[in-house]
């Protein structure tokens, strides 16, 4: 692959699918092609499987799939945390890259997305550092505007390989403060990406993020969650770009 600079992309983590996440993944593909032109769509992966099954259902849709080594995880999780872990990854593109629009496959496009690389680079939205006072996720990134970096990668890699604990989080940094009182790193998904994600942009590098209503705002004129729905009307609508 010859090295590109100065070109933007779309990058799809389908980690570990099951066949309902390819189905997924097929219908947010079609979904970016039929409203616009984006010159290449990233499908990110560590099954190493995934791009044989794939063969011949993306041709012609400007698809590259790029399989990474599986970060190893705890023996307890299941498939979707495992597959979490390996968020890490969307930033591993940044020989090729300048600036990427990554997402679940649960994401599907009503307009034409590429005003969102206007957006600044960054990480996402702003946290809502509150959220953990009721066991919530303080950020997501199931969609996210950013900038890839392999030092981030290497970075991420170190945090993983120390651990995490309920009390210490991830980077040994330590029970979490809101409005001065202590919290447990027992938010959702805290174990895996939205726990290392959160500590590593938020608390240890204060990482710049756009503001929430202006992110979400730009997101959802361009793309929407998936329903179970919209994903088989896709699925029909555009079978004939595509061999089942």
């Amino acid at each position: 692959m010859e090295r590109i600079r100065d070109v933007n992309a779309f990058a799809i983590g389908c980690w570990l699918p099951k066949p309902w996440h390819e189905q997924q993944l097929l219908a947010c593909v079609l979904s970016i092609r039929s409203v616009g032109h984006v010159e290449t769509i990233l499908i990110l992966t560590v099954d190493p499987e995934l791009e044989e099954r794939l063969e011949g259902r993306i041709e012609g849709l400007g698809c590259q799939v790029w399989t990474f080594p599986e970060i190893p995880t705890d023996p307890n999780f299941g498939t979707m945390m495992r597959a979490d872990m390996q968020k890490l990854y969307f930033w591993a593109v940044s020989e090729f890259y300048d600036k990427v629009v990554g997402m679940d496959t649960d994401i599907i496009f009503h307009h034409n997305a590429e005003e969102l690389f206007k957006l600044p680079a960054v990480t996402g939205f702003e946290p809502r550092h509150r959220a953990i006072m009721k066991s919530q996720p303080p950020v997501s990134f199931g969609h996210f505007v950013y900038k890839p970096d392999w030092k981030i990668v290497r970075d991420l890699k170190e945090i993983i390989q120390e651990g995490f604990s309920v009390t210490g989080g991830w980077g040994h940094h330590g029970l979490l403060e809101w409005e001065g009182k202590e919290y447990h790193w027992d938010f959702f998904g805290a174990e895996a990406a939205a726990g290392y994600l959160y500590y590593y942009f938020y608390l240890r590098n204060k990482s710049n993020s756009v503001p929430r209503d202006v992110f979400c705002k730009c997101f959802k004129h361009y793309c929407g969650k998936m329903s179970r729905e919209n994903k088989e009307n896709y699925l029909i609508d555009m079978s004939k770009l595509i061999r089942f």
